[in-house]
């Protein structure tokens, strides 16, 4: 295979991986809204769908790592791989890198915010809870007082 077709080839595999993490992206702000609204099953189907991109994400990886093998240049990164595919005039593969890269940053950061949302959600519900087990109606002893309970304080799950 010429430089120049495996180049193309790779540039494809990088177009695959830039779609599919342009889908990771928009599916990681859709679960963000969903979040906010604390929208449990918009939340279930949007993970579902960014863990099956994810899963094409690491099948198309081991196919680059296979095609840069292949070629020689096994371990190489892709910044490695621009000079060369600059030589040979594919000036489209530096601009799929750098938006490859723009990407994932965007993606990390709204993964974070997810985080940071998730957190909150359940600082808010364990608050939530601890209240609730606190207002628990009062027993009362023998002489008329109420009684302190005995042991911990559980909560149901369907109160």
């Amino acid at each position: 295979m010429t430089t120049v077709a495996w180049l193309e080839s790779l540039h494809a595999l990088l177009l695959e991986e830039e779609r599919d993490l342009a889908l990771l992206v928009t599916l990681a702000l859709r679960e963000q809204e969903a979040l906010i609204l604390s929208d449990t099953e918009s939340v279930t189907t949007v993970s579902n769908q960014m863990l099956a991109a994810a899963g094409r994400m690491e099948l198309n990886e081991v196919r680059r790592e296979s095609l840069l093998a292949d070629a020689g240049f096994d371990g190489a990164t892709l910044s490695s791989i621009v000079p060369l595919a600059q030589e040979a005039g594919l000036t489209t593969f530096t601009a799929s890198c750098s938006h490859l890269m723009a990407l994932a940053t965007e993606l990390r950061q709204a993964q974070e915010r997810n985080a940071r949302l998730l957190l909150g959600a359940l600082r808010v519900r364990e608050r939530w809870a601890n209240l609730l087990a606190s207002m628990g109606a009062p027993t009362y002893a023998a002489s008329g007082h109420a009684a302190q309970p005995s042991g911990p304080i559980y909560l149901s799950k369907s109160a």
